[in-house]
């Protein structure tokens, strides 16, 4: 249950009087004339809290032979607030989502929400809208309108909108928030984890001395001889390896004898090297 504030005038000329009811509504006052409401409005006139005589310049137009002529005049009026209880419940954003949930730099993204209101009022002009933030912090452009497809919204509808996300981050987040047409506000229950914006890494020959063409040296050995093998790993987006990566798979026959992890050596991200020592199995087999 809400309370809403309403304003009206009372406007009073010769025999007619004309009531006119205005709701508050983003920002602008809409006035709709209803002269059912007059005896309603006396019954709260000792409710006012605030009551006061304004002028108002009035216009009306009548037709005639060579067109319409406008007739002006200032005439006084009554205004006052009143305010009262409706029944009415906030609008609800439902079933977040962003797809695809991961992906590339410069890839575009997909959010997506459910606007649902059990009185069926549409949402507010420019809503709903989602925030995204990396590490808490607003994107540039967020918060981003969503184009909401359908009309029935006590059953329902989807709102989405498509954003091009440009800048490589796992710590993307976001949440939708909503006005229905009444500016009852509603915000999603969940801040969402989501998408990760990646680049895949990539693994290169060092082009050291031994490594131009592969990743081992020496080539040749016997089962006294220590093998190195040396890999570049690169990401454009200077993210580290996961825990234990890279590695090497050691094959004998096409069937995996050994699996190793390589060791960090030197360098950023985007220009790693890694190597790992062992002496050779082949004796074993």
């Amino acid at each position: 249950m809400k309370k809403i504030k309403t304003i009206f005038f009372v406007l009073q000329n010769i025999s007619v009087i004309f009531v006119y009811v205005a709701f508050p509504y983003n920002g602008v006052l809409s006035f709709s004339e209803n002269s059912s409401l007059y005896s309603d409005m006396i019954s709260y006139q000792t409710e006012f809290s605030t009551k006061s005589v304004v002028d108002c310049f009035l216009e009306s137009y009548y037709p005639s032979e060579t067109g319409y002529f406008v007739e002006s005049k200032v005439i006084t009026a009554f205004c006052g607030f009143v305010e009262y209880f409706v029944e009415s419940e906030n609008p609800l954003l439902l079933q977040p989502t962003v797809s695809p949930t991961s992906g590339l730099p410069g890839q575009s993204y997909t959010f997506s929400v459910i606007y649902k209101d059990n009185q069926n009022d549409a949402p507010k002009s420019g809503y709903p809208k989602v925030r995204v933030f990396i590490d808490q912090a607003e994107i540039a452009g967020s918060p981003f309108t969503l184009d909401v497809l359908g009309s029935d919204y006590s059953e329902g509808v989807l709102c989405s909108t498509t954003i091009v996300l440009n800048i490589a981050s796992d710590r993307y987040s976001f949440y939708f928030m909503t006005y229905d047409m009444w500016d009852f506000y509603q915000a999603s229950e969940i801040m969402v984890n989501q998408p990760v914006v990646n680049t895949p890494p990539q693994l290169a020959w060092t082009s050291e001395a031994g490594y131009e063409s592969d990743g081992v040296e020496p080539n040749f050995g016997d089962i006294n001889t220590i093998f190195y093998f040396r890999i570049k790993y690169i990401d454009a987006d200077n993210h580290p390896p996961l825990q234990e990566y890279p590695k090497v798979f050691i094959l004998q026959n096409g069937t995996t004898i050994q699996t190793l992890s390589l060791n960090y050596v030197t360098g950023v991200y985007n220009t790693i090297f890694t190597n790992f020592c062992f002496r050779t199995m082949d004796w074993a087999y």
